[in-house]
C-alpha cells in the first residue's frame, strides 16, 4: 500500500498525472498544498475516482470547504495528526 502524496499544483507540474499512472487499488491519494485545488477542474474531478484525502488546513486557507460537499469527488478532510498516522501505516509514501 503506498501513500501518493501530491503538493503541487496541475497547472506547474506532473505530479498528479504521474500518482494516478501509478496508483493501485488499495493505495491512498492525499492531496494537499496548491494541489488541493484540482478537485475544481471537471477535466481532474473525472479522473478522481477513488477517495481522496485532502489536507483539511490546505482546504480552509483556500476557502475551498463550502464547495467540497458540490463536487463529485470522494473527498475527505484530514488534519496533521491523520497525515502522520497514514504516513505509518503504509508500506511507502511517494511525493510527487
Amino acid at each position: 500500500m503506498i501513500l501518493h502524496h501530491v503538493q503541487t499544483s496541475v497547472s506547474q507540474s506532473s505530479g498528479l498525472k504521474l500518482a494516478l499512472r501509478y496508483f493501485a487499488p488499495g493505495d491512498t491519494l492525499l492531496l494537499s498544498g496548491d494541489a488541493v485545488n484540482c478537485v475544481l477542474n471537471k477535466e481532474w474531478q473525472l479522473k478522481l475516482t477513488m477517495p481522496v484525502m485532502l489536507l483539511e488546513e490546505d482546504v480552509l486557507a483556500r476557502g475551498l470547504e463550502p464547495l467540497l460537499a458540490t463536487l463529485p469527488v470522494n473527498s475527505n478532510l484530514i488534519d496533521y495528526s491523520r497525515w502522520v498516522a497514514l504516513s505509518l501505516q503504509c508500506e511507502k509514501v511517494i511525493t510527487w
